[in-house]
């Protein structure tokens, strides 16, 4: 569950980090800094790029000639052979798909809303809107997956 829980905190940061980075780009031309985008929001994406990828991987050595064998791991709770994982697995990824579909109808609105309007911060907004979705869908995995796993 511990696994589980930092990949999903990364993947939402790595997200909200995106939204950031992209607003940052599309607003280069009034950047104040040189390179146009923002060291410490570069820094950050670097990081949690590096983190994911070294939560993501496993390497295992294998006994009779000691070399490293290389496994991605997309979740690292999901394991194909215990029938109760991938029930509680399917079942979560089911709510989460379903909350998915409920609230993109909410969120393109929002986001035709701070299009229309254009009020100040709409094109972070935008981005934190859109990113919101796969985040939400995140969250919701998450919830299910812990109340289902710990009965």
């Amino acid at each position: 569950m511990k696994n589980l829980t930092i990949a999903i905190l990364l993947r939402v940061s790595l997200l909200i980090i995106i939204c950031f980075y992209l607003s940052e780009i599309i607003n280069f031309s009034t950047s104040k800094y040189s390179i146009g985008i923002n060291p410490y929001i570069f820094i950050a994406f670097i990081i949690l790029l590096l983190l994911m990828s070294r939560q993501q991987h496993v390497y295992k050595k294998s006994r009779p000639n000691e070399t490293i064998r290389y496994r991605e791991k997309i979740l690292p709770e999901f394991n194909i052979k215990d029938e109760r994982e991938a029930e509680i697995t399917g079942y979560a990824a089911k709510n989460a798909l379903s909350f998915i579909l409920m609230f993109t109808p909410f969120a393109m609105a929002f986001v035709a809303y701070l299009l229309y309007y254009e009020k100040p911060f709409s094109m972070i907004l935008t981005f934190l809107t859109m990113a919101s979705i796969p985040i939400i869908g995140l969250v919701v995995y998450y919830i299910t997956y812990r109340n289902d796993y710990l009965k």
